[in-house]
């Protein structure tokens, strides 16, 4: 080998190590852009497109390499307050929705509401559907507030209320015109909810969305009443262990707490156990029983399947050992 082919070797090598160390530094850019704030890959990479593009104009102007892209991200401005400003737009739970898209989803589900405190009060105040009617009330409120974490749980109580609600119609066991109405309203309230476009929910929202799926499987455990192969009447504590564990983990994934994904694991291995209680027994519930213990048993199952993917989800969105309050108000 010549001496012009051993230094142009030495130039490429050169070159390629500083390449390497230009790709490391716009790595831990994005890295700590990432830390800061959950961003969809989209914005993630636009981010980086101009990173490059700076370091690309500086190198141009002569800059040396090293320094182009030290002054490049520099340019760009201080990656937390960067990943910040992003946030306002997009929170850790997607894109904040219009007035027009929460309210009407917000007066479509009012009929829901109605019918949710009917029952409520027939139960009484101390029990689980009174609870539940409280929740319900205060998603509807954030609905309205337009915050980002009341959306995927509203998608996800109708998503699991429809199947029901359309059972009980076609059954016969809900008559009239008012089971219908909020079948209806159900609909458009969720056609104004669900996502119109790609990323408009973050990770985070989605694992709300999985929780709230999982939640019925687990407030029909508690709330539905079965007798074993004797006739006595069984109550299923591990029904109660998920019902619990299941809002907690979705109050930590608010919080962005990593606890949430310890929770969530418990409500899946809580819903496995409740369903497997459940399966041999009577249950006592409307008119045309088999459809209503496939649902009740589907909703378990399906619980189950969705909280252990909530509890991997929300260990990678969670940031902070306690939680937050900061997304509180997203």
């Amino acid at each position: 080998m010549t001496d012009d082919e051993e230094r142009r070797g030495d130039r490429i090598a050169d070159t390629e190590l500083i390449d390497a160390d230009t790709d490391r530094a716009i790595a831990r850019y994005c890295a700590e852009l990432t830390a800061e704030a959950d961003l969809a890959r989209g914005d993630l990479a636009e981010i980086e497109d101009h990173l490059r593009a700076l370091y690309t104009e500086l190198r141009d102007a002569g800059v040396p390499r090293a320094q182009a892209i030290t002054d490049a991200c520099k340019r760009l401005g201080d990656p937390r307050r960067l990943a910040r400003e992003h946030a306002r737009v997009r929170s850790p739970f997607g894109v904040r929705l219009s007035r027009a898209r929460s309210w009407s989803a917000a007066l479509l589900l009012t009929p829901f509401v109605i019918d949710g405190a009917s029952t409520a009060l027939h139960f009484g105040i101390a029990s689980p559907v009174m609870l539940e009617l409280g929740m319900t009330l205060l998603v509807l409120a954030g609905v309205i507030a337009r915050v980002t974490w009341a959306r995927p749980i509203a998608i996800g109580a109708i998503v699991t209320s429809l199947p029901w609600v359309g059972t009980a119609i076609a059954t016969g066991t809900m008559t009239g015109a008012w089971p219908i109405v909020t079948f209806a309203a159900l609909i458009g309230a969720l056609v104004f909810l669900a996502p119109w476009r790609r990323r408009e929910l973050g990770t985070a929202a989605i694992a709300l969305l999985l929780l709230t799926v999982a939640y019925r499987g687990a407030a029909n455990g508690v709330l539905w009443h079965a007798t074993d192969p004797r006739g006595a009447l069984v109550a299923n504590p591990i029904a109660s262990i998920a019902y619990v564990a299941v809002i907690a983990s979705a109050l930590g994934v608010v919080l962005r707490a990593r606890w949430a994904a310890i929770l969530a694991a418990t409500a899946a291995l809580a819903l496995a156990g409740t369903a497997n209680g459940y399966w041999p027994l009577v249950m006592y519930g409307p008119t045309g029983h088999g459809v209503w213990i496939v649902l009740l048993l589907g909703s378990m199952v399906v619980g189950v399947v969705l909280s252990a993917i909530a509890a991997v989800m929300s260990w990678r969105t969670g940031r902070y050992a306690l939680g937050t309050l900061r997304h509180i108000l997203d």
